[in-house]
Formats: structure tokens, sequence, C-alpha cells
């Protein structure tokens, strides 16, 4: 039985053509290395599972206190902190879409090459 091998060329020139189409141009981090490197040493985008190598403090921003460091007293402030809070997750937890991609200058296309 003979295989199809992938083309790296072709992989390659459709992963640009997608960066092109995003207005990309910045490179790309390379995603969390799941070995350790031949001689034993750790990569620097080395994947950490270990819970006790973990940060100490949480990623979560604290609720009841502006980015400035005020606490919230009133209604108007709360609904201020709200979009700080709505501002950050969108930025630091969820990420950004790139401006290309929120215009509708990407296409869809379905199992079928159809575009939908």
């Amino acid at each position: 039985m003979v295989g199809i091998a992938a083309q790296p060329a072709e992989g390659n020139s459709d992963h640009q053509q997608m960066l092109a189409k995003l207005k990309i141009t910045s490179p790309l981090r390379p995603g969390p290395a799941g070995r350790l490197n031949a001689d034993g040493t750790v990569p620097p985008n080395y994947a950490n599972y270990d819970e006790s190598k973990a940060t100490a403090g949480s990623p979560v921003p604290p609720l009841l206190v502006m980015n400035d460091g005020r606490k919230i007293t009133t209604l108007t402030m709360w609904e201020e902190r709200r979009k700080e809070l709505f501002e950050i997750f969108d930025r630091e937890f969820y990420g950004r879409q790139p401006e290309a991609a929120r215009s509708g200058a990407i296409c869809c296309f379905t199992a079928r090459n159809r575009l939908h």
C-alpha cells in the first residue's frame, strides 16, 4: 500500500498564504515542546505539567479593585470595573483575532470545498 506523504513545500506555502490573508507579519511563537533536548536539557518552551513548578499567584485579577488600585464602592465604579474586566479577559484569557479575520476577509470551506 502506498501512502501519500505531505509535501513540506506545499504545506509551508499554504501556511504563508494564510499568514498573508490574516496580515500577520510578526514571527509566530513556537508551541510548547513536549520533550527534553537530546542532551537532557530543558528547551525554553518546554511544557510544564508539574503543578509544584507553577506560579503561586492567580492569573485572575481581583474583582473589586480597579486597575489603578482604587477599591470599588459605588455602582458607577463597578460598571467601570466591569468594562476593565471584559478587556482583561478578552486580551489575556480568550485572545484576540487578527483584524482580517474579524472583518470577514477569510472564507470558510466545507469538507467538499464549497464556500458556506
